[in-house]
């Protein structure tokens, strides 16, 4: 007798879109700013594989309904950014649920802006 599930994980839930922000350098996966994929818990709808391993829990969060609180700025934690684990071909990519404003928090805009002065600097442009 087969047991019948009573869950499906990755048929449930709410989308995910993850959108790429920018990119330091050269994306070896072939990614440009301004792609959008609709992530799940069990699908990449074509992001790159390291990229999405270190957004699953992240996904799997905002795909389930969580969030994320922000007590220090009142950000409501729909919406989050993360950078590519390859540090010379940094990545950025927003995720957030479908539905949700893709304003970006100010506190991103300034740590890009940090990010990129230093990146500059370290490769002697400017």
């Amino acid at each position: 007798m087969t047991k019948e599930r009573k869950y499906h994980i990755g048929g449930e839930g709410r989308k995910v879109i993850g959108r790429i922000i920018s990119i330091r350098g050269h994306c070896t996966y072939g990614l440009k700013v301004g792609d959008e994929f609709e992530l799940t818990a069990q699908s990449t709808d074509g992001l790159c594989p390291y990229l999405y391993y270190n957004l699953y829990p992240y996904i799997m969060t905002y795909q389930f309904g969580g969030t994320y609180p922000d007590t220090m700025t009142g950000w409501t934690g729909e919406r989050m950014e993360f950078i590519c684990p390859d540090i010379l071909n940094q990545v950025r990519i927003q995720l957030r649920p479908e539905g949700v404003d893709a304003a970006r928090h100010p506190v991103y805009l300034k740590d890009e802006e940090k990010e990129e002065q230093k990146w500059r600097k370290k490769l002697g442009i400017d």
